[in-house]
């Protein structure tokens, strides 16, 4: 979690663990029962997983995200990023997937 400075689950990627996903399974009630309307799919799970007791990791170097202050903006063709964000159209999208797959 943690992809902003205040330690909000947030950005381009959330990447849950097999041990997330089955601390999920197991407090599925609780994580129903959350004050979610009004929240995002992200502040949900954020809150779900901080009631389960699992704790945040943030991988920042490897997200290029200019809407998260954390993130960072890179070049869609940096090769020590897994994701680049935003991209809000196909055409955003798939001239970034060419610059980062090195295609011409």
């Amino acid at each position: 979690w943690g992809g902003d400075q205040v330690g909000k689950l947030f950005g381009a990627i959330e990447v849950l663990s097999k041990q997330a996903m089955g601390a999920y399974k197991g407090n599925m009630e609780k994580c129903k029962n959350l004050g979610w309307q009004g929240w995002g799919e992200d502040m949900w799970m954020q809150e779900c997983m901080n009631a389960a007791g699992i704790p945040a990791v943030g991988m920042f170097d490897q997200v290029s995200d200019n809407t998260c202050p954390m993130g960072g903006f890179g070049d869609c063709a940096a090769g020590n990023k897994v994701v680049f964000h935003p991209r809000k159209d196909a055409g955003q999208w798939w001239e970034c997937w060419k610059q980062s797959a090195g295609v011409q």
